[in-house]
């Protein structure tokens, strides 16, 4: 799946979907997709309505913000822009926003 081809009604049956982040180091992080999103807002011609897509991570390592490739045996996924937005006992969470 390309990029723009992602939109909330393709993104939201993805919720529970678990995937892997690759690091520099070689280390991999799962995420699961905790829950999308929208934003209440209607698409411009053209364009998708805007959306967010929520994954909890573990606790560490958090992934610095910025775009991160991401596996999974079940989705194609694009390389997405990944926000750090919060950290609890059950891991970190991370937001990705598509306008």
């Amino acid at each position: 799946m390309e990029l723009d081809e992602l939109t909330f009604e393709i993104a939201k049956p993805l919720a529970g979907s678990r995937l892997q982040v690759a690091l520099p180091d070689g280390r991999q992080v799962t995420l699961s997709v905790e829950r999308v999103e929208g934003f209440g807002g209607r698409a411009s011609p053209g364009r998708r309505a805007p959306f967010s897509i929520f994954f909890r991570g573990p606790p560490d390592p958090i992934l610095a913000q910025g775009i991160h490739a991401l596996r999974s045996e079940d989705v194609a996924w694009p390389a997405l822009f990944l926000v750090p937005i919060g950290r609890d006992e059950r891991g970190t969470e991370y937001q990705a926003a598509f306008t």
